[in-house]
């Protein structure tokens, strides 16, 4: 066995990565394939389709915060004169 690895996580994942293939009662004909399911990836995800939309959600919810702590402002301005 690899002395030492086993505390650090990456060394964890590939023992049990491979722990999980040796295990597999029918070999699987591309490792790599069965390491991206393994790991959740499905093969054909579109990974730039998956940036893109990132992105774009990331754009939408920065303007939302923004116009949120407009909101706030405007209640906050509006609230003053009722303090007083």
């Amino acid at each position: 066995m690899l002395r030492g690895t086993t505390s650090r996580p990456l060394c964890r994942w590939f023992i049990a990565v491979l722990v999980g293939l040796y295990e597999e009662p029918e070999r699987p004909p591309n490792a790599v394939e069965y390491i991206k399911r393994y790991l959740g990836t499905a093969a054909g995800t579109d990974v730039e389709a998956l940036r893109a939309e990132n992105e774009r959600l990331r754009e939408e919810n920065d303007a939302l915060m923004a116009e949120n702590d407009a909101l706030r402002a405007d209640l906050e301005s509006a609230r003053a004169p009722l303090e007083e």
